[in-house]
This record gives C-alpha cells, structure tokens and sequence, in this order.
C-alpha cells in the first residue's frame, strides 16, 4: 500500500494534492459530528498512559458523546449540543464549548498555518487508514499526524509532535465498533469564525460557564490546535502545568485572571491569553 500511495502521489500535481486531502478533513469532518461508534480510546501523554470507553451516538439535536476513564480519575466526560460537561467522582460538574474538530470553514486558516501532505496508508485498530502530515510553518504550533479510517474519515489516530521532533503525545482507538452513520444526519452548520492573532480566529466568544461563576469562555484554533481561554475572577490554586501536547497557563489582569488551556506552545498559549485580554478589556 505504500508503493501504490508513492505512484499515485508521484502522478498529481501540488493543487490536486491540496484538493485530496481538504477532501479527506472534510469527510472527516462528517464522521465526528455524524457517525455513531464505540470504541476504546488510549491517550500517551507524558508519563501518563491513560484508556478511555468512547460511545457516539446522533441524535435529531445533535451528537451526543460520552467519555468513561478505565484507569486513573473516576472522571466521565458527556459532550452533548450544549457543549461538554466534565463529570467527577465528587460529583463536581462544569459546562463548556467542545472542540469542533475539522470543519471545512477552517481550511483557510489551517493552510495558512501548516503545510498540509497526504501520508503513506497504514492500519489502525484492524482498519485501513489514510496518514495526513501537518508541518506547522513556524515554531509556535506543534506538527500533527493524523490517521483517518480510508472507509469513514473518522480519526483513528493522532500524534503530536514538538519542535526537536519528540512525541509529546499519542491518541490512538485501539478498538471501534462503526454503527453507522446517523439517519438524515448531515454536517453541521459551519462555526462564525473572527480572526484574532498568530493565524488563530474565534470560534465562541465570550461565552458564559455554568458553574464557574463568573467565567467565560472563549474557544480559538487555527483548524488543528486548539485553545481555551477562560477570564475569572483571582481564583485560588491556579497553577501553570503541561502534560504532553496539552498545557495550562495563566495570566493575572487588574479584572482578574485569564487561564488558557490548549494543546500548543507555552507561548502561544501566554500570547493568545494577552490578545484575549486586549481584545475583551480585560
């Protein structure tokens, strides 16, 4: 298989290449928001191995996802219409935006961003998969490779690679049960996107968070990485921390504290805090 994707890539031309995988991020743009499947999730961030039970269903008002741990935490994650709520063992709820993942608004910026390349076929959890390879232009991003199932376009796969070329992080089903497409389900509306620094624009801004007060919520991405950044009130024990690809920081303004949470450099994520910052009067 990967002589024959050698052949067939020696044969087209740099626009067609293009042409391929944007058809690819679209298709897989349908799977995450329309594809009902169960799988078993492995994330190896760090020191940290961790297993998850996934379950995705659509529905007449949309996905509905849920996300079990096996090992570590008691946590449980239910991604619903209204956005996602983190479920502890204390009983401890919080409600937020949910990444989009692709969308096919988001090419332009993704572009911009990454030099997109169509990667050799491989298989993934008994499956054939398509590698993309996604090179960020300049150091202030992290490179991406990405295996889709060939059949659906659902991401099988995903690593996260730092600038020296490490492996900051691998997500990877180990096991999935496709169910099917969702009946009448179709893509979803396409996200209002407002550009607002270093190639990333906002996808929701401003949003309220139940449970935290007075928090909102705004949720960035330049199509691959993507950044959440919440103002509040000076809370209490908030610390800056990395774990693999994702890391917290946090940015302390006269009207309080803004927290950025996101899989992308220290400074991006301290850049993109201040630019919401400026741009919300905080």
């Amino acid at each position: 298989m990967r002589t024959y994707a050698a052949l067939v890539l020696a044969g087209l031309s740099a626009s067609a290449v293009a042409s391929d995988w944007s058809e690819w991020l679209t298709r897989a743009e349908r799977a995450q928001s329309a594809l009902n499947f169960d799988g078993v999730l492995i994330v190896d961030a760090g020191d940290e191995l961790r297993a998850y039970d996934i379950r995705q269903r659509v529905t007449q008002s949309g996905i509905e996802q849920s996300v079990t741990a096996l090992n570590g935490s008691d946590r449980r994650l239910v991604r619903g219409p209204q956005g996602v709520s983190v479920l502890m063992g204390q009983g401890d709820q919080r409600l937020a935006v949910a990444p989009l993942g692709f969308s096919a608004s988001l090419l332009e910026p993704l572009s911009q961003a990454y030099a997109v390349s169509i990667g050799p076929r491989d298989r993934m959890a008994g499956r054939d998969a398509q590698r993309l390879d996604f090179e960020p232009r300049q150091d202030d991003r992290f490179a991406l490779r990405l295996w889709l199932d060939a059949e659906t376009a659902l991401p099988l796969r995903s690593d996260q690679i730092g600038a020296d070329g490490e492996r900051l992080e691998r997500r990877l089903l180990a096991k999935i049960n496709v169910l099917g497409f969702g009946r009448g389900s179709s893509v979803p509306s396409s996200p209002a996107i407002t550009p607002l620094k270093n190639g990333f624009v906002a996808i929701a801004s401003g949003l309220p968070v139940q449970g935290m007060g007075n928090a909102r919520q705004w949720l960035l991405t330049d199509g691959v990485a993507y950044v959440s950044v919440f103002t509040m009130p000076n809370p209490s024990g908030i610390s800056a921390w990395r774990n693999g690809a994702l890391a917290q920081q946090f940015v302390a303004t006269p009207a309080g504290t803004i927290v950025v949470l996101g899989n992308a450099p220290d400074g991006t994520l301290r850049t993109l805090a201040e630019a919401v910052a400026q741009s919300s009067g905080q």
